[in-house]
């Protein structure tokens, strides 16, 4: 799917990603809501986070291809500070979510370690929102830890992708509230494009989930 640069929101800190109080940024387009790829190069110490689906492995994979230094990228159930390589300008660990639960607040710790340890590198990070909630005191300790929130997509980015699609599957997302949320979800709207590429029409959610 093509990528659709995401909504966002930013918050300095977890109290203010707990509260809903977003931070107003010059880093970001605040017209649209909109980041753009660049603007991550300019974090040093941050979270993603997001419900499922809603995108943060994308945009880290999207983030990698357009950085030019070096980068060091792995999955949370993988990392292992020893393994960054020492001349590193970007350490991305994505789907901290992933980790097992007797494991998490290690794996987190290890990744405040490496970036208290490390200064200069930047640390891009991934994981569910609840997961913040649920282990605030760990996220608390991780000093100038800020979050990016990745929010479901504008009614507009929909609709461009389904005024391609023919005529029954347009009239049947106009007509479901429903099935025009879920498309909302990056996820299930690549589902839908696929779907649409096969069986030539989308007409309700569950087509999406056959």
């Amino acid at each position: 799917m093509e990528y659709i640069i995401p909504c966002i929101k930013k918050y300095k800190n977890v109290d203010e990603l707990l509260e809903n109080r977003q931070t107003s940024s010059s880093l970001f387009n605040q017209q649209e809501n909109k980041m753009v790829l660049d603007d991550l190069k300019n974090e040093s110490f941050v979270c993603i986070v997001g419900e499922p689906g809603i995108g943060k492995s994308r945009l880290l994979k999207e983030f990698l291809n357009s950085v030019t230094e070096s980068i060091f990228f792995i999955n949370a159930t993988e990392f292992i500070p020893s393994k960054v390589d020492e001349k590193t300008n970007y350490c991305v660990i994505d789907a901290l979510d992933e980790v097992d639960t007797n494991k998490f607040t290690e794996v987190l710790n290890s990744i405040k370690q490496y970036k208290s340890e490390h200064s200069s590198v930047n640390v891009l990070f991934s994981c569910r929102r609840h997961y913040v909630e649920s282990y605030i005191q760990h996220f608390l300790s991780c000093n100038d830890l800020s979050f990016i929130e990745l929010c479901r997509l504008r009614e507009n980015n929909v609709n461009e992708i389904v005024k391609k699609c023919n005529y029954k599957t347009q009239s049947s997302v106009k007509n479901s509230p429903k099935l025009l949320e879920l498309l909302s979800i990056p996820r299930y709207l690549d589902f839908f494009i696929r779907y649409n590429k096969e069986k030539c029409e989308c007409t309700n959610i569950g087509d999406l989930f056959e």
